[in-house]
């Protein structure tokens, strides 16, 4: 994460993460079975929701792949 990126405890929604990435969720599942995407946490039968601080740092990391 870059420096001064406020670190969260939040749990995303899959709408949110959509915003966050710019992603629709076919092309976030199909990232998700590659395993080039953080993966869901279930917080309930059938609730599922990503890690705010992973998705950050799976932004960054990309941005740094990208750069090289």
């Amino acid at each position: 994460m870059p420096p001064g990126t406020p670190k969260t405890g939040r749990f995303l929604r899959l709408h949110a993460v959509m915003d966050v990435v710019g992603l629709k969720s076919s092309a976030l599942n199909l990232r998700i079975r590659e395993g080039t995407f953080p993966k869901s946490i279930s917080i309930g039968k059938g609730q599922v929701r990503w890690s705010e601080q992973q998705i950050l740092a799976w932004q960054e990391a990309l941005g740094r792949a990208t750069r090289v």
